[in-house]
């Protein structure tokens, strides 16, 4: 019995069917008809990286850090200013007896004020003052806490654009999972194919009877693998189309756009200048801030044990009028002082202070050394994973195409019985293997950059 011509022709179709589904940046139309996310919105990377930026708590939280820091500076210039108060007090005294016939009331001075008999007198007395005071030498504590302030201010502008790439770099990461679980969801629909089509061609040969029974049984049990790798790579999907509907702050479900699956080799700066940009990333730059800061906050505290001149002026005007001096002219005077002052002893407050202040400026600068070499560590693992990445999907590409090839020979070979199922299937798996070795090494590739971007704060 000759096995149908067709049945070849199959084969080796869904075979090059294989390679395109792949190798190509777009994923097969059919791909797209049965996958869950009909309904989601499709999003461009560039666009969902925008959406997580603006509604991210993160994102947030660092222009609150900033907004924030600057309150902390607009104080520290206003204590060079003087301290200004208005104060305003008014009495009313109605007291008195009876002398000779008549009333005698006291005044508001306590003098006898006496009147005919049966009158009433009243007494007022108001007083209006305006103090100012300022410190006139405080050895630079006010200098220090503005300079201690302007820091903290760019360690929350550097905090806010590291959070800015971190959330780059997290959108990226579940925007290009969502494309390789359709690569792979593709890569398995060509793998069920590949298993149905052997199927048939190896029950055409039981039944020819130049095959046994076993042949049919592996390729069902191949074709199970491919439904099992095609409901993963669904979940997967689904998982990823969630997570970045979450990361994009999005009412409803998005997914990733396949236009965006392309793969672009475009040629980065030299090592000796990424290492550069990464010695100065905004991690590194949130780390340098808050260690200026903190030697800042140090000689602050120091300046705590030195003596403190304060000047104090008040003008003060006061009088018996009922309408705070604007009927009867008030009597004023104005006084100003200098007065210095040392604490010889505040229970140790100063002390535990400046303790808290070197402490915090020691692991300061601990942290910032730290961040330097996370840098440039991260900088180098970033690198080498770019590189090693390139290079499988350079290999695995033409893996694709060696095991393209065998397959071919080893389903020739079998219908001349020179081969066996096994080997048939064996050809299946090692196409299979060199389809996901590709997926998996161009998503590594994407968020080798992306990583690479977040460390030196600004885009490949």
């Amino acid at each position: 019995m000759a096995l149908p011509k067709q049945e070849w022709r199959v084969a080796l179709d869904v075979r090059r069917v294989a390679l395109m589904a792949v190798v190509c940046s777009v994923p097969c139309a059919v791909v797209v008809a049965q996958t869950p996310d009909t309904a989601a919105v499709k999003i461009r990377l560039e666009d969902a990286i925008g959406a997580a930026q603006r509604n991210s708590p993160q994102a947030i939280q660092a222009h609150g850090q900033i907004s924030t820091a600057a309150t902390e500076e607009r104080a520290s210039y206003a204590a060079f200013l003087p301290n200004l108060s208005v104060g305003v007090n008014s009495s009313f005294a109605n007291q008195g007896g009876t002398r000779s016939g008549g009333s005698v009331l006291t005044g508001a001075n306590g003098s006898p004020i006496v009147t005919g008999s049966g009158g009433t007198s009243a007494s007022y007395r108001s007083t209006g003052t305006v103090t100012a005071s300022m410190t006139v030498l405080d050895w630079g504590q006010r200098v220090f806490n503005l300079r201690a302030a302007r820091a903290d201010i760019a360690a929350a502008e550097a905090a806010s654009t590291a959070q800015t790439y971190n959330i780059a770099y997290s959108v990226t990461q579940a925007f290009y999972a969502a494309l390789a679980a359709r690569e792979a969801l593709a890569a398995a629909q060509v793998q069920l194919a590949l298993a149905d089509s052997t199927q048939r061609i190896a029950n055409l040969m039981v039944r020819a009877r130049t095959a046994i029974l076993s042949d049919s049984l592996r390729a069902a049990i191949q074709a199970s693998t491919a439904r099992v790798a095609i409901a993963t790579a669904l979940n997967n999907l689904s998982s990823a189309n969630a997570n970045l509907s979450r990361l994009t702050a999005s009412t409803v479900m998005v997914t990733a756009d396949p236009a965006d699956s392309g793969v672009v080799f475009t040629p980065l700066p030299d090592t000796t200048t990424l290492q550069r940009l990464a010695a100065t990333g905004p991690t590194v730059q949130q780390a340098t801030a808050t260690q200026r800061a903190s030697i800042e906050q140090q000689h602050a505290a120091r300046a705590a044990f030195l003596p403190q001149l304060d000047a104090n002026y008040s003008f003060t005007g006061n009088g018996q009028n009922a309408y705070l001096g604007l009927g009867d002219p008030y009597t004023y005077g104005n006084r100003f002082s200098l007065s210095l002052s040392l604490p010889l002893l505040d229970q140790f407050q100063r002390e535990a202070a400046l303790e808290r202040a070197q402490i915090a400026a020691s692991n300061a600068g601990a942290s910032t050394r730290d961040a330097r070499l996370a840098a440039r560590q991260s900088l180098s693992q970033a690198l080498g994973a770019l590189q090693l990445a390139r290079n499988r999907i350079t290999e695995q590409t033409e893996s694709i195409r060696a095991a393209e090839e065998d397959l071919r020979v080893q389903l020739d070979r079998y219908r001349l019985h020179e081969a066996t199922i096994v080997d048939v299937l064996t050809s299946q798996n090692e196409l299979t293997q060199a389809q996901s070795g590709l997926i998996q090494a161009r998503y590594d590739y994407r968020i080798a950059r992306a990583q690479i971007e977040a460390i030196i704060g600004r885009p490949l």
